[in-house]
C-alpha cells in the first residue's frame, strides 16, 4: 500500500496557562493508520515541554526523541495502529504556565506506514537561520518511506524551504 495523507488537524494557544491544547478532526479516522503530532512552543528552554498526549480513542503516543534549545523547541509523536472513528479530538497537555508563553500543534493522519513500527531512523539538531538540518539519519531499512521534518521559529516569521527533492506541506 503506498504511503498517503489522509487528513490534518491543528491549533495554538497563546498565554498558555496549563489548559491542554485541543486538535480535533474534521472526519473520522481508520483503524490500522498512524497519526504524527508536532508541537511547536516558544519562550522557554525545557528538554521535554509536553507531558502528555492522550485522545478519544485512546490511542498510544510515543515521543520521537528531538533535541531542545532556547526560545522555542519542537517535539514530534506518533501513534501507530490507531483505533481510528468518529471525529476523534487529540489532548496535548504542556508543562509550561508561564505568562506570554504559546504552543502549537499540527496532527496528521497517514495510511500504509507500518503498523508495528512506523519509527524507521530519526534525528534532530537545533540552531538559527533558514537552513534547517537535522544532521545525518543513516540509511533507511525499506524503499518506500515518509520523511518528516518539523521546523519551529521562535518569533513566528521565518520562511523556511524543503531541500532538494522534498515537498513542504504548510501548517
Amino acid at each position: 500500500m503506498a504511503i498517503s495523507l489522509i487528513q490534518t488537524a491543528q491549533n495554538g494557544l497563546t498565554n498558555y496557562a496549563g489548559t491542554p491544547l485541543a486538535l480535533t478532526w474534521s472526519g473520522n479516522t481508520t483503524s490500522g493508520n498512524t497519526i504524527i503530532v508536532a508541537i511547536a512552543e516558544q519562550l522557554t528552554s525545557i528538554s521535554s515541554f509536553v507531558t502528555s498526549i492522550t485522545d478519544s480513542q485512546g490511542n498510544t503516543y510515543t515521543k520521537v526523541p528531538t533535541e531542545q534549545t532556547t526560545n522555542g523547541a519542537i517535539e514530534l509523536w506518533y501513534a501507530k495502529n490507531i483505533a481510528g472513528g468518529t471525529t476523534p479530538t487529540i489532548s496535548i497537555t504542556a508543562a509550561s504556565s508561564t505568562n506570554g508563553w504559546s504552543i502549537a500543534a499540527i496532527a496528521r493522519e497517514y495510511a500504509g506506514l507500518d503498523q508495528l513500527s512506523p519509527l524507521d531512523r530519526y534525528a534532530s539538531a537545533n540552531g538559527t537561520g533558514t537552513a534547517v538540518s537535522s544532521g545525518a539519519t543513516g540509511t533507511t531499512n525499506y524503499g518506500s518511506q515518509l520523511v518528516i521534518g518539523a521546523v519551529s521559529s521562535p518569533l513566528g516569521t521565518q520562511t523556511f524551504s524543503a531541500g532538494s527533492g522534498f515537498g513542504n506541506v504548510a501548517n
